[in-house]
């Protein structure tokens, strides 16, 4: 049982670590001649911040305001991390070029958008319910 326990809390600070390391390759500012970056400056801007998945606390997603896209699932069994850049949104859905060395597209489903609920945060991405706890 320990061992378990401290497994996971492994888990816990490699993925904060991880988090909170750098990896994004757009500007830190909103530019003008990027479509992603002028959305979530503007129409979008509910959507920039860190967001965690209610059934499970160990999965997190950050949208910063430039377009960097990191989602961390640090759940034993289940470890991903995706980093990268937004490069577009179809409709709600977001479509991310990973930064690793096979830059691969991926896309994130979003079928309920951030909105406001009772002065919290909400948006569902991949069927999963997040709330954002810092903009």
């Amino acid at each position: 049982m320990a061992l378990d326990t401290m497994r996971i809390g492994v888990a816990v600070l490699v993925a904060v670590a991880a988090f909170s390391a750098g990896g994004c390759r757009r500007s830190p500012a909103c530019d003008a001649s990027d479509p992603v970056s002028l959305d979530l400056c503007g129409p979008r801007k509910e959507w920039v911040g860190q967001w965690v998945e209610d059934s499970s606390p160990s999965r997190y997603i950050d949208i910063g305001p430039h377009g960097g896209y990191r989602f961390i699932d640090a759940r034993p069994h289940h470890r991903r991390l995706v980093e990268g850049d937004i490069v577009a949104f179809v409709g709600n859905d977001m479509r991310v070029r990973t930064n690793d060395d096979r830059a691969e597209e991926l896309v994130f489903f979003v079928t309920d958008p951030p909105h406001e609920v009772g002065g919290s945060w909400t948006m569902t991405v991949q069927s999963a319910t997040y709330h954002r706890t810092a903009p």
